[in-house]
């Protein structure tokens, strides 16, 4: 038998494989130098390679003359130095080799080669004459038509439609958009490489390699070729003494104040990157000091390379400020910089930059600040714009205070044009400032329908959206939303408890929801959260350039109702929460409550099932019940899309549920309206995902790891967490080889059909994203995890967490691998993938791995990339 089950593993293994691999092998079939002349060459690789001055080689294998090729002992024999980063090197070639999926296939190429280019040119010819011949008796047409219109003019009838010129564009699938989608063959081109060899050879002198030589040689086999850029770097030059020149007297205390701080270091390479990071940090500090009109064109280098054994003297010259006299532009007059103070500061409300004349015809004067509008338009109340304006009347000019102000402007939802422009006040040091804002669209009301899969079955569901960007003209957004809907799900099988066969009713959730949302949010903060406030201001006190950035407070209330044949639910939530940026990439999530009040009604059969089935969980589900929780999250995120280089995320939450209830009640000044039928955990989940670029600027690696851990508190019956606020596993943004909530708990086997939920969980995934041609790619991950119970529960057998012995969490783990398919329509990512298990913690001890079949096949459909 379990040889009988060996066997089926690895037949079901390789169908698996052939199933995901095989569009590959008929990839690889195709011959990437199909529509190649006689002497091109396809550039495939380019290859950095590092050797120290040696003896000019002979020419071998020459190409036009100008190309010369390495024998593979030579090129064996070169060494690369740690100093130079090929990958670096690699930027500055003008001319790349077609992408390669994986570094390996050139699919994008492949796609291009589907279409014969000298058919497709002559065909396009055709399709032009003909087109252009229907577009000139289109245009003889209209003529007419515009004719017949002047006289319909003056009798007072409509026009007749003018009639639609034919377009040229290639239509979708067409040839011609097949090969638009794909790429053309990289073609070698020999006056491109000697243009790349200089290019590294600058790029090498401006990292101080002022020695360093550059050369390129080609290996060619058939009409394929590799180019190799072979450097000779030599030693770099470092830095020996760094010098000041201040011309400008007036500047010299805040330049010397900060030189211990300088990026420019002695002792290190001369690296020009680094020497303009300097100019741009010495131009940024100065202008927080108050120096409006200074800029790095202030500060030059004077750069001594003529001394011995590789070294450079840099001096910093700080200029004085200079300007063309209008009257003579041939005469420059130089003078000291002067510092700047803001003399008005004007808000603009209503400001269209498409018009040209901006009308103001209301004022308000607040706290110095002016604030004009168009007559009618002053639509929200001075100090809630004020508020996020950080520029004030009398102050010296600072960057810092700009650039906050658009920010904090920016992030409100309330203005689409945000934009701050400084005027000097004839030829004194005094500036106004104008800050244009363009109000959004004040309401709008969308509507949305779509199906849905939830664990294998399908549903519809729609949702009416009403928005108000500016309700108490404080730029409050209010949104009220109606949604409904109706699922099928899968029958409930229930087994007896007291007869060792199946129940011979089933019982089919027909759901229908339906319910309405109001979310509030304010853009500032409202008792009581100012005191997340001061304690974050002490903490600035401890961390330096600790911001805090786009203040929220949120009051959300809704209720959704839940029918079924057999039962009735109710659930309405309440929350009230804060949140704000911290620092660059960080963002917190304060939520000081959130109530869900659970309330059921359930028909004498359903109940009679539900203690049948004898689940607590399931039961505790259909119970009257409070939740009465509070949350913090905190949030890092660098990752953005469209990004290259690596990129983190990571999400950090801490919730807790009746533990304020329990002790108002323990101190006995507080009773409950809701008895003491309420939640009371703690409960803990952090996310931590990777973004990796790999083989080409369009494809990534992605790696995910989520922990999630929680505590039931035992106080009144059993320990049981929340249905709605426990672990799951399994759906499309989770383990994608089950379908949702079908996963564990631990080894437990699902013959239910019922939800499966946790109190402990552990996943990781990981993702190959694979561009293919412009808007299509490929997927290709893994998922693996489950979920535990903390506590020992008769009626879910196998389901609790350890961590040693022969039940330990790590030998319970599930594992999937699958293929996706991803479309990318620029403003939605529509996703399809089919997840397949080969590893079930639910099947016994040595029979856990999965033969593949393709009804455990999983398929997901997804709105997004899943993580």
């Amino acid at each position: 038998m379990k040889e009988e089950k060996r066997n089926k593993s690895r037949v079901g293994k390789g169908k698996f494989l052939l199933f995901v691999l095989a569009p590959v092998f008929f990839l690889m079939s195709c011959n990437t130098g199909k529509w190649l002349g006689k002497d091109d060459y396809l550039l495939t690789n380019n290859v950095i390679l590092y050797r120290a001055l040696q003896p000019k080689q002979p020419k071998k294998n020459l190409i036009d003359n100008k190309i010369t090729a390495l024998p593979g002992n030579e090129i064996q024999l070169l060494a690369q130095p740690a100093e130079i980063a090929p990958k670096a090197i690699l930027n500055y070639i003008k001319q790349k080799p077609n992408i390669k999926m994986l570094g390996l296939f050139p699919v994008h190429l492949w796609v291009y080669n589907l279409v014969d280019p000298e058919k497709m040119k002559e065909k396009r010819l055709l399709k032009n004459k003909r087109i252009d011949e229907k577009n000139q008796r289109i245009r003889t047409e209209n003529d007419t038509i515009e004719a017949e219109n002047k006289i319909r003019e003056q009798k007072g009838k409509k026009d007749k439609k003018i009639k639609k010129y034919k377009s040229k564009s290639p239509r979708v699938f067409s040839n011609e958009w097949v090969q638009s989608v794909g790429e053309a063959p990289v073609l070698l081109d020999s006056t491109q490489m000697k243009k790349s060899a200089l290019q590294i050879a600058k790029y090498l002198r401006t990292k101080g390699y002022f020695e360093s030589r550059v050369s390129d040689s080609v290996h060619a086999a058939g009409n394929r070729a590799q180019v190799y850029y072979i450097v000779r770097p030599g030693k770099p030059y470092k830095i020996r003494s760094i010098k000041y020149d201040v011309e400008d007297t007036t500047l010299a205390g805040d330049i010397y104040a900060d030189t211990a701080h300088s990026l420019i270091k002695r002792g290190d390479n001369y690296d020009e990157d680094v020497l303009r990071s300097q100019r741009d940090t010495i131009a940024g500090r100065l202008k927080n000091e108050g120096y409006y009109a200074f800029s790095r064109q202030f500060i030059r280098y004077e750069i001594d390379t003529s001394l011995m054994d590789r070294k450079v003297d840099i001096t910093v010259v700080i200029q004085k400020y200079s300007y063309v006299l209008p009257v003579n532009p041939d005469s420059i007059i130089e003078s000291t910089h002067k510092k700047y103070y803001v003399r008005n500061v004007i808000v603009q409300m209503g400001f269209n930059p498409a018009v040209p004349n901006y009308s103001p015809g209301d004022t308000v004067i607040d706290k110095g600040y002016v604030i004009v509008a168009p007559k009618g338009e002053m639509m929200f109340h001075p100090k809630n714009i004020l508020s996020r304006v950080f520029i004030k009347q009398g102050d010296i000019y600072q960057a810092a205070d700009a650039n906050n102000t658009y920010k904090a402007l920016s992030e409100m939802k309330a203005f689409r044009y945000v934009s701050i422009k400084w005027t000097q006040i004839d030829t004194t040091n005094k500036l106004d400032c104008y800050i244009e804002l363009l109000p959004n669209t004040r309401q709008a009301i969308a509507a949305e329908i779509i199906a849905n899969n939830t664990g294998g079955e399908w549903g519809v569901q729609g949702d009416l959206v009403y928005q108000n960007f500016n309700l108490l003209r404080g730029a409050e957004v209010l949104q009220l939303k109606m949604n409904g809907g109706f699922q099928a799900q899968a029958p409930l099988v229930v087994t007896s408890a007291s007869k060792n066969e199946s129940v011979g009713n089933t019982f089919v959730f027909n759901t229908i929801n339906l319910g309405p949302e109001m979310d509030f949010t304010v853009p500032r903060t409202l008792f009581p959260f100012q005191l997340v406030d001061d304690v974050f201001d002490f903490v600035n006190l401890l961390i330096p350039h600790l911001n805090k950035d786009n203040p929220q407070t949120s009051l959300k209330v809704l209720l959704n109702y839940q029918q079924q044949p057999y039962y009735t639910r109710d659930i309405l939530t309440g929350s009230y929460a804060y949140d704000f940026n911290a620092w660059k990439n960080d963002h917190f999530t304060v939520n000081l409550f959130e109530l869900n009040l659970v309330y059921a009604l359930n028909t004498q059969q359903f109940l009679q099932q539900l203690e049948e089935y004898n689940n607590y969980f399931l039961l505790n589900s259909f119970t009257d019940h409070l939740i009465p929780d509070s949350r913090v999250v905190f949030i890092n995120n660098t990752h953005r899309l469209g990004k290259s280089g690596t990129s983190l995320f990571l999400k950090v939450s801490g919730e807790e549920s009746g533990v304020a209830w329990q002790k108002a009640q323990d101190i006995g000044s507080f009773k409950s309206p809701f008895g003491e039928t309420y939640s009371h955990y703690v409960k803990f989940d952090a996310d931590l995902r990777f973004y990796f670029p790999a083989f080409n600027k369009y494809d990534k690696l992605v790696a995910r790891l989520y922990g999630g851990w929680s505590n039931p508190m035992k106080r009144y019956g059993d320990t049981i967490l929340p249905f709605d606020k426990s672990f799951w596993g399994g759906g499309s943004e989770d383990l994608r080889g089950w379908a949702a909530h079908t996963l564990g708990p631990g080894v437990s086997h699902n013959s239910q059909g019922v939800d499966q939920i946790g109190d402990i969980k552990v996943e990781g995934n990981l993702e190959y994203r694979l561009s293919v041609i412009k808007f299509f790619g490929i997927a290709l991950f893994t998922d693996w995890g489950n979920v535990w119970l903390k506590n020992k529960n008769s009626s879910v057998p196998g389901g609790q967490f350890n961590l040693r012995g022969d039940s330990a969490f790590w030998k319970e783990l599930a594992a999937d691998v699958g293929i996706g398919l991803r479309f990318d329509f620029t403003y939605f990512v529509f996703r399809l993938d089919f997840g397949q298990p080969v590893r079930d913690p639910s099947e016994p001890v040595g029979y856990r791995s999965v033969p593949f079949t393709f009804t455990r096949t999983e398929i997901n459909f997804g709105i997004g990339y899943p993580f």
